[in-house]
């Protein structure tokens, strides 16, 4: 038994008793299929391999052909002998290699997760406010202390960050905020949505 491979794929040239042997993993070539393997070999080696399974070349002047003309040759006579069926003793097998599987049976159109379930999904009642507080060079403004009133009515307080920010979030009721900054002259801020 002789292994190789073709393009990612493993073969095995054995005796056709070897069958057995080589266990499940192993396929049969049928004669179509190891004509077209034959076809499409194009180096020395893998022919090689096969003509040292098979008798001497039937004609001793094919010895002095040249390197590619005996390959022809060689692939000729065996593509010929699989077609007729002459040679029975030695025979192509494929390993068989798991393949990923594909899904053949996806619906035509796509369901929303939302109809999957029995519960009703509920939007997030929250909100969140951010603030961005910048100077008339567009730097940040960090260590602000910033005053929020919440359309509840109710008040936060809060630093913006080294960036200038301050997010405050779990807002229960939608609408309008007020925005104060004590630390700072009225007329030094300026409101941009």
């Amino acid at each position: 038994m002789r292994s190789f491979r073709i393009d990612g794929e493993e073969y095995v040239v054995a005796s056709v008793r070897d069958q057995e042997r080589l266990g499940r993993g192993y396929r049969r070539l049928r004669p179509t299929e190891a004509i077209a393997l034959m076809r499409q070999w194009q180096y020395a080696d893998e022919l090689g391999l096969l003509s040292r399974l098979r008798d001497e070349l039937r004609s001793s002047s094919s010895a002095t052909l040249s390197s590619s003309r005996r390959i022809d040759l060689i692939a000729d006579m065996i593509v010929d002998e699989l077609a007729q069926g002459t040679m029975g003793s030695i025979a192509l097998y494929r390993r068989l290699t798991p393949r990923p599987a594909v899904v053949t049976d996806v619906p035509e159109e796509a369901v929303p997760l939302a109809d999957l379930t029995d519960e009703p999904i509920e939007e997030d009642p929250w909100h969140f406010i951010e603030i961005e507080l910048i100077d008339e060079d567009d730097a940040p403004v960090p260590g602000i202390t910033v005053q929020v009133s919440l359309p509840d009515g109710r008040g936060r307080t809060g630093l913006t960050d080294d960036f200038g920010l301050l997010r405050i979030e779990s807002i229960v009721k939608e609408g309008d905020c007020r925005i104060r900054f004590p630390g700072l002259r009225p007329d030094a801020v300026e409101h941009v949505r």
